[in-house]
């Protein structure tokens, strides 16, 4: 059975909640907002393995 709550008649945190649930789960948008979502989450290993072989490059250079 399907049910249908309406936001407006409850309490403040949870129409926040109900809000950002889809952004959390990736319900939001259309397939354009999903590969951004997608950019956006893989940028934080890529930096840090960028930033690790920058770091190494600049050890071995201080080495030689």
């Amino acid at each position: 059975m399907i049910s249908i709550e309406l936001l407006a008649e409850h309490g403040f945190w949870e129409r926040v909640e109900a809000t950002f649930f889809p952004l959390h789960v990736g319900n939001f948008g259309g397939v354009t907002i999903k590969i951004l979502y997608v950019i956006i989450g893989l940028l934080p290993g890529l930096l840090s393995i960028t930033g690790a072989m920058l770091w190494w490059r600049k050890v071995r250079k201080s080495y030689t």
